[in-house]
């Protein structure tokens, strides 16, 4: 092999091996403008990867108070078993005597304990703790369901359980001649569980790259709980 074919096989493998990645924040249907996804400049390859937990061996929560009333019960059922907080009876006095509250009930139901659980924390550093935090305490999933009595109001941010997944991409512009619009790429469709995905993708003569999320859910939750999975592409650029 002359040193030319060697340079070239060297450049082709070092192209794949550095990613530099970039979250896509917007993931709901398919790319609506020109600007949608991630661009991937001149690689030849790039990293695609959704993050359907915080940690895959755990299944993460959020709990809020979206609108307080300290004479309601709130609710927060974990796989069909409830733990309960009467704030009126409990003398609560302020948002976090109501967080507080709900995080004492799950710890103090048997049934709920042995499947998550709940700490609290301040992540508005304002001096008083506003989040609870929900953890499984093995991989399995488990499903989440909150609910208030009266005119409060609870909110809920979890770790998703199942998504399908497609990928578009456009042709990287050279001249006149380079088709415009997105395409799906390979068609191909992907259906996530919670361990998410990464794959690398041959993207040479590709401009940009874009991952849509569907159908983002966890089967058995509650209606009002709202998913958050992570999207990054790493397009590889040459060591």
């Amino acid at each position: 092999m002359g040193s030319f074919e060697k340079a070239n096989d060297l450049a082709i493998l070092a192209g794949g091996r550095k990613p530099e990645w970039e979250e896509q924040t917007a993931y709901d249907g398919a790319p609506a403008s020109a600007s949608a996804g991630i661009a991937l400049g001149t690689v030849l390859e790039a990293l695609v990867t959704v993050g359907m937990r915080a940690e895959v061996h755990r299944r993460t929560a959020t709990i809020t108070v979206t609108t307080l009333d300290l004479l309601a019960t709130y609710v927060v059922t974990i796989s069909g078993n409830a733990a309960t907080y009467d704030a009126a009876a409990g003398g609560a006095a302020d948002e976090e005597d109501v967080i507080l509250g709900i995080a004492a009930a799950m710890a103090a139901a048997p049934a709920v304990a042995a499947l998550v659980t709940a700490t609290t924390s301040d992540e508005d550093d304002d001096g008083a703790d506003d989040t609870i935090t929900v953890v499984g305490v093995g991989e399995a999933d488990y499903t989440i369901t909150i609910a208030a009595t009266l005119t409060g109001v609870l909110a809920c941010v979890a770790d998703p359980t199942t998504a399908g997944m497609r990928v578009f991409t456009t042709g990287r512009t050279v001249g006149s001649a380079t088709p415009a619009g997105w395409r799906h790429a390979l068609n191909a469709s992907y259906t996530l569980d919670y361990r998410g995905f990464m794959e690398r993708f041959g993207v040479g003569g590709l401009g940009r790259l874009y991952v849509e999320l569907h159908t983002v859910d966890g089967a058995g939750d509650g209606a009002s709980v709202t998913y958050n999975p992570t999207v990054h592409v790493g397009p590889c650029v040459l060591e």
